[in-house]
């Protein structure tokens, strides 16, 4: 009897041991990757480049479902293959007849508003000088980034849904994004608003190592582009004036 007494108690303290040193395991920092928690203040250059990455992402700009929106539903082009391969699909975006269900409209929603939301934190980081080690320029530029790509989303949007939820603060919680939807005229106030931001900050170039990194070309031509879709011709004429007459590019003669 006295032998089961003792090892019930080395079981107990085994196991207490044991726990114990699960809980120290368990709340260990992560190692080997570097976390926010780690210095929440040092991400936003980060972010930025994070951002270019979400931007090659196959829903928003290379695959299907960019061009199942802004393609197939025009004269550009048709869906193709046989009628038995989602012709069903086909009529949805031949009549602009939406079903919320549809995985492609999905992953276009989706990864635009993904981006948005990257970009409204990185813009909330630099408003609280949530900062740390980067200079006043790298602010100023990163903002510029950040803005650019938002309104880029938007128009996004609000080309292939006009109305939708407008967002332009940092989510902190799920329910925070649940909000009525936004007219295009007040979508479009803040892409020009954005995309004024961005002129304003970005450079006119970048040294052969950041070849690809926004520019203020960049900004002031999806400006011009924005015009164009609101039949805004004066705007639009001299937005794209204006990046002709700096000669930074390489541009063909005018058929004018």
């Amino acid at each position: 009897m006295k032998l089961n007494k003792y090892i019930f108690a080395a079981l107990i303290t085994s196991t207490t041991l044991f726990l114990g040193s699960c809980s120290d395991f368990l709340d260990r920092s992560p190692q080997g990757q570097f976390t926010e928690d780690d210095n929440p203040n040092a991400l936003v250059n980060g972010k930025i480049y994070n951002v270019y990455t979400m931007m090659r992402n196959y829903n928003v700009t290379a695959g299907p479902p960019a061009f199942a929106i802004h393609c197939f539903r025009s004269e550009d082009s048709e869906k193709g293959s046989i009628a038995s391969d989602g012709s069903d699909v086909a009529e949805m975006y031949d009549d602009f007849v939406y079903t919320p269900t549809n995985g492609l409209l999905g992953a276009y929603w989706g990864q635009n508003y993904a981006i948005i939301y990257q970009c409204n934190e990185i813009l909330d980081a630099i408003a609280e000088k949530e900062t740390a080690g980067q200079t006043e320029t790298e602010d100023i530029i990163n903002k510029g980034e950040a803005s650019f790509f938002r309104a880029y989303c938007y128009f996004n949007l609000v080309r292939a849904f006009g109305e939708v939820p407008l967002v332009t603060y940092k989510i902190n919680d799920a329910s925070e994004a649940n909000i009525p939807k936004t007219s295009a005229d007040k979508i479009y106030e803040q892409i020009d608003k954005d995309l004024k931001t961005a002129e304003e900050s970005l450079p006119e170039t970048w040294s052969s190592e950041y070849t690809g990194r926004l520019t203020w070309g960049a900004a002031r031509s999806l400006h011009a582009r924005t015009y164009m879709m609101r039949n805004d011709w004066n705007n639009m004429y001299t937005a794209s004036t204006d990046v002709i007459k700096k000669g930074l590019y390489n541009l063909k003669t005018p058929y004018n």
